[in-house]
């Protein structure tokens, strides 16, 4: 045993919450906070204007509601209550209702307004490009500040001086000179930032060299020697406690007179590049960042780490014995026993395996279990250490956690399966069994029963004795991989992830928690709940403790209702039935998570029973039957506390007048199905076609290479009264002109040579449905004419026969063609064409519904991830652009083309521009050649892999591993494929 060293525990980092775009802010470059009289929240951006926030909401103000520019570089609110923007294009008041804007043609001394100031007199002081200038109310005065014009930061004092920072230094005027301070004075840089008093009537100063505290004669100054996290210092604020706040290019450092602490993105900043520093009413702190704003509000989590006694940061497993001692799993140093005072070590010289300990047990007999990361598992009984490893029967000597299940089996989980050890013999699981993956990472058994297994690499598994159900980060997990797993007290079960932080369960929601709520570190590797319901966790970078505060219940909001039109705030809605997707927004008001971080669970009473979670604010729901129905919200915390009843609004789904014709048209297998897109060019297509499928008009659809014109013929076939007959398909330029009368109406025997019986033609074979001639423009001479007979006549005679047959079947026609221009040049028949040409549908191309793009190209890529079972569920905002650049010579075919080449090479969850093959010359010979099927595009991802992997299939660098599917999943899929691995046959392989 090793000797103890005393813990220090140290005061906690607080509880961080971060905003960005994603919140509603509309710049992640925060430059300025300012807070108005009503207790609301201003923060100025680089390029986007400002927003309002009211604890709920963020409000944007842009150029276009009246603000003078969208770079705001300072906020003040002046003493009757009304709000100054400093921006790139002069300043703006904003008495609550309008923006009034002041330019340098009404007095200032630029457009370019850095800082606002108000005297104690009520002037309005404005720092700009070109010096100063004060504002009383009615005039503005110029004043050129000497040294430098260019005058950054304007700040009053107690004693009635203007001070203003520049980048040679700070100037102050006593309202009669000006007297200027320098480097050469004791400024520690020239360029001043800021300039702030605290209570105790000090000026403070920000510059590009470090703080200083200026006392009326000279200076003391403060850089990264004496604690500051950087010597750029761009902000400084003095909060309600009298701690002097200094914002930085490398994060933010807190100075209480005597110690410096400092935060940065690892204590949960969103950005190191701290702007602006503003304090609200109710004490918390906002950081302004070149990412986002952080709110800090004091929350407690403590951490230890190899400063405090422990042999190593990365802790690995946590483990309370019945001594009430913890235990602790090192990376590198065995296991640390600590008694609430002392550290104590075993490791190898005690007999242990290996002094990589991965996960620490005591199983219902008082023993230690050590799982170690390559020399098995060791039991510990106080006195003597016993091994198991593969020899004994383990799959493999990597051991990743231990666990003993109610009926004193312990489980060894390894990289390549499962054992369960009962006493006497050891015996393995893997995914021929049931398991999701073969390396388990993390086991418990809740208290229900189930067994829970978490994997390296997909998600986790419950086992509840007979049936197995699996959870990944699209259920809200923090990560896929799955470290640890632990069941509080009040049933909540939580899992540590690899690398996304901690997430807690109650059966129905994930919640989640990482760095940026005070974790030590995002790789969290084992769990444990104290005496005091605080949970333990232990973390790549230290152990963490959480301490949940009392539960207060959020409030569920349901904001909007959109179909045919926006109704704000609804109790009950009604809305016309094919009007589009009905969108339902909704946010949850809480006083500790953020708008961002809640989670809700939804549902549409009257057309679903099962609820549903969703990190979103907004749902959609398409295609909703006439009927009534009840959407239900439930906003979720980030302690998985639920608001105690859901937001509801009654919505009714009513017949639309415009569209009923054609939905009785459609029919249950009609248009509706497998037509992607909501554009008024499709739509208005849509109802022509479904116009004329209730009729035995021939129809003639026009349409591009790609547009889906054999789609919309068979929908209307679908739609029509011969939906229960055949559909048959005609390719006309694919037939040679000798042979296309006897593919078209038949033959007899003996009508020429090789006609050794009767065959029947296309006509015939599709009695009682419908004949589809595609590409009819492609038709030779000889041939139209005798189609023109069918169409006016409706008979015909097989090739050799004297029999004239009556036709009965619908005649669907197509082309790509312009055929008047065929008519001109005399390649199509005039006749026909008219007898064609009686109820002519004209598909738009890809490029005259720009909207659809998205629709079709997420379609798409869904289908063949899920062909190919690979987790590519999200579209690059960079990549849709590009898209919707496009002009799509080949329309619908292309873009499924394209996206499915990019399914096939995306190595992630998200679909890049770079994955997106549309470059000229590919594109050219991705339209020309022939499109391959789905199993042929597996084949070459599965022959990607394998080279990727140099034919190794199992294994954690295997070509199961890197597609992320069982191994006997991939080798189902080459023997069905007939893929050979190193030349052999998947038949052949051992």
């Amino acid at each position: 045993m090793g000797p103890g060293t005393k813990v220090s525990a140290r005061p906690g980092r607080g509880h961080w919450s971060t905003f960005d775009c994603r919140d509603g802010l509309v710049d992640s470059i925060v430059q300025a906070i300012a807070e108005d009289g009503t207790g609301h929240l201003w923060f100025g951006t680089a390029h986007g204007g400002t927003c309002r926030y009211d604890g709920e909401t963020f409000i944007p103000f842009t150029t276009a509601d009246g603000l003078a520019g969208n770079e705001i570089w300072t906020i003040k609110a002046d003493r009757q209550g009304a709000m100054w923007f400093g921006t790139n294009n002069g300043v703006c008041r904003y008495d609550g209702q309008a923006f009034e804007t002041f330019e340098d043609r009404d007095g200032l001394t630029s457009g370019h307004v850095r800082a606002i100031e108000e005297d104690r007199d009520g002037n309005l002081w404005f720092a700009t490009d070109s010096g100063v200038t004060r504002y009383d109310g009615r005039t503005f005065t110029p004043f050129a500040v000497p040294g430098d014009p260019d005058v950054k930061v304007v700040y009053a004092d107690d004693a009635g001086r203007l001070w203003f920072g520049s980048n040679y230094g700070a100037t102050y005027f006593d309202g009669r000179e000006f007297t200027t301070l320098t480097m050469e004075d004791g400024l520690p840089g020239g360029e001043v930032h800021a300039i702030c008093a605290d209570r105790q009537r000090n000026l403070w100063l920000a510059t590009d060299g470090g703080a200083c505290r200026y006392d009326g004669s000279g200076f003391t100054t403060l850089t990264t020697d004496d604690g500051l996290v950087g010597n750029r210092v761009i902000a400084i604020f003095e909060d309600s406690s009298g701690c002097m706040w200094f914002g930085t290019d490398l994060g933010a450092t807190r100075y209480d007179g005597q110690d410096f602490t400092t935060f940065t993105t690892q204590d949960g900043l969103v950005s190191n590049g701290v702007r602006s520093i503003c304090e609200d009413g109710h004490g918390q702190l906002w950081f302004g960042t070149l990412g986002g704003t952080s709110r800090y509000d004091q929350s407690s989590v403590i951490t230890f780490t190899a400063q405090d006694g422990l042999t190593d940061n990365a802790v690995f497993s946590i483990c309370k014995d019945r001594q009430g001692d913890l235990w602790f799993g090192i990376r590198h140093g065995g296991a640390r026993r600590y008694d609430g005072r002392h550290f104590t070590t075993v490791d190898t010289r005690d007999g242990l395996a290996s002094n990589l300990i991965r996960r620490v047990l005591e199983d219902r007999d008082g023993n230690l279990w050590f799982a170690t990361q390559d020399r098995g598992a060791c039991r510990y009984d106080g006195e003597h250490i016993t091994t198991f490893a593969m020899e004994d029967g383990l799959p493999s000597n990597r051991v990743e956690t231990i666990y003993e299940d109610r009926d004193g089996n312990v489980w060894i989980a390894t990289m390549d399966g499962l054992s369960r050890y009962d006493g006497r013999r050891l015996e393995t699981f893997t995914t021929e069994d049931g398991l999701v993956y073969d390396f388990v990472t993390a086991i418990l058994q809740d208290d229900r029963g189930d067994l829970w297994f978490g994997s390296r690499h997909i998600g986790l598994t419950r086992y509840d004795g007979q049936n197995f159900e699996s959870f990944t980060a699209r259920d809200g997990l923090a990560g896929d991989g799955v470290t640890a797993i632990f069941q509080d007290g009040e049933g909540y079960l939580w899992f540590g992830t690899n690398g996304g932080g901690v997430s807690r369960y109650d059966g129905e929601s994930f919640a989640t928690f990482t760095t940026g709520e005070g974790l030590a570190g995002n790789v969290v590797w084992s769990i444990v709940e104290d005496e005091d319901g605080s949970m333990w966790l232990g973390t790549n970078n230290g152990a963490s403790r959480i301490r949940l505060p009392p539960a207060v219940p959020p409030t569920a909001v349901v904001d909007a209702v959109t179909a045919d039109q926006r109704h704000e705030r609804p109790g009950e809605v009604s809305v016309p039935q094919g009007t589009g997707p009905v969108a339902i927004e909704f946010h949850g008001v809480s006083l500790k998570t953020q708008p961002g971080a809640m989670g809700y669970r939804y549902r549409l009473a009257g057309y679903e029973e099962d609820w549903h979670n969703t990190y979103d604010r907004h749902v959609e729901y398409r295609n909703l039957p006439l009927a009534t129905y009840t959407f239900e919200v439930y906003a979720v915390d980030r302690d998985l506390v639920y608001s105690k009843a859901p937001a509801a609004v009654r919505l009714t789904v009513v017949p639309d007048p415009r569209i009923e014709a054609l939905a009785q048209a459609l029919g249950q297998n009609g248009l509706g199905e497998g037509v992607i897109g909501e554009s008024q060019p499709l739509r208005q297509a849509q109802s022509q076609l479904a116009e004329v499928a209730k009729t035995d008009i021939t129809v003639l659809i026009l349409g591009e290479t790609g547009t889906g014109k054999g789609l919309a013929a068979n929908a209307v076939h679908l739609s029509s009264e011969h939906r229960e007959g055949p559909f048959v398909h005609v390719n006309c330029g694919a037939i040679p002109g000798g042979l296309f009368e006897s593919e078209i109406f038949g033959h007899e025997r003996g009508a020429f040579t090789g006609a050794t019986s009767r065959k029947l033609g296309k006509v015939e074979l599709a009695t009682g449905g419908t004949l589809f001639l595609d590409e009819i423009g492609d038709l030779p001479l000889q041939a139209q004419g005798k189609i023109l007979r069918l169409l006016e006549e409706g008979t015909f005679e097989r090739v050799g026969g004297n029999e004239t047959l009556a036709m009965d079947v619908r005649v669907i026609a197509a082309t790509n063609h312009n055929l008047e221009d065929l008519v001109a040049e005399g390649e199509f028949r005039e006749d026909l064409y008219f007898r064609l040409h009686a109820f002519p549908v004209k598909l738009p191309a890809l490029r005259d519904r720009l909207g659809d793009i998205s629709l079709l190209a997420v379609f798409f890529m869904d289908r063949m991830a899920s062909r190919l079972r690979k987790e590519v569920d999200r579209l690059a905002p960079e990549a849709l652009a590009a898209l919707e650049r496009y002009p799509w010579p080949g329309n619908v075919r292309e873009l499924e083309n394209v996206i499915q080449r990019g399914v096939i090479i995306c190595d992630g969850p998200v679909l890049e521009p770079a994955h997106l093959a549309l470059g000229p010359g590919i594109l050219k010979g991705a339209i020309e050649e022939k499109l391959i099927s789905p199993e042929e595009y597996e084949r070459l991802y599965i022959e990607s892999l394998l080279e990727k992997s140099d034919g190794v299939i199992r294994g954690p660098r295997g070509a199961a591993a890197i597609w992320g599917v069982p191994e006997s999943t991939l080798r189902s899929r080459m023997k069905k494929l007939n893929i050979p691995r190193d030349g052999v046959s998947p038949d052949s392989e051992s």
